[in-house]
């Protein structure tokens, strides 16, 4: 199976991706990635995560940003095409340095030991970008306040109505947390 990285966001699709798409029998992803794919003809929605090993050898399978950031590249290999990710997006909007910002995800992941991460990496002195799941924007919030750092959280990079806000409750999907020191809404 080949992983193919769709974007984050519309318009993101790399020609490379695109060529893959085009010249596959079977194509499948989440509803949102067969969106970002520009609707595939014959693409298959998936419906059972947990039955990836059950698709075809030759099949394509979309992952959202790109699939070696909390994506779908462990049921890849090196043929697997990057896309662009929320993480490289929300770096340039904040103006952060990738060099200096580790990509973390909680999904999945437990609670105190995904706290004890970030408050490591911001011991260190890097800038954290979060994909929350295992954690709200309000806890990651409290983390980052205890190490002396910000938070701000970005809210559907590369959407037309993407928006760059403190932490809250409520937040439009798909959204990430920045945490680190100096990190700020832009202008």
């Amino acid at each position: 199976m080949r992983v193919v990285g769709v974007g984050c966001a519309p318009g993101l699709l790399t020609e490379e991706a695109k060529r893959v798409i085009a010249d596959a029998d079977e194509v499948y992803g989440s509803r949102r990635a067969l969106a970002l794919a520009e609707d595939p003809e014959g693409g298959r929605e998936i419906e059972d995560w947990s039955a990836l090993d059950q698709l075809p050898d030759d099949a394509v399978l979309l992952s959202t940003g790109d699939p070696a950031f909390s994506g779908l590249g462990k049921h890849g290999g090196p043929d697997d095409v990057p896309g662009i990710s929320c993480y490289q997006l929300g770096c340039i909007r904040l103006g952060l340095r990738m060099d200096e910002t580790v990509p973390l995800t909680t999904h999945g992941r437990d609670p105190g030991d995904a706290a004890d991460r970030i408050s490591s990496l911001l011991d260190m002195g890097l800038n954290v970008f979060v994909l929350p799941g295992g954690l709200t924007a309000p806890e990651i919030e409290e983390v980052a306040r205890e190490r002396g750092a910000e938070t701000v959280v970005c809210e559907r990079l590369g959407y037309g109505d993407e928006a760059v806000v403190p932490p809250g409750e409520e937040h439009r999907e798909p959204f990430s947390v920045v945490a680190g020191r100096g990190v700020e809404s832009p202008g």
